[in-house]
């Protein structure tokens, strides 16, 4: 994840799993971007935090 900075704040990486579930973010409100990266390709997602 990273701030609107274009720093990153949260970093977790998977192996094998289709499903993750963040608990341990504890980062201020506001606007992050979450990328994703798979073996299809890689996307970003726009994630709101109140």
């Amino acid at each position: 994840m990273y701030n609107m900075l274009g720093q990153q704040v949260y970093k977790q990486s998977l192996s094998g799993q289709s499903t993750i579930e963040v608990t341990d973010f504890k980062a201020n409100t506001g606007i992050y971007l979450v990328k994703l990266k798979t073996n299809q390709g890689e996307r970003t997602f726009k994630l709101i935090k109140q």
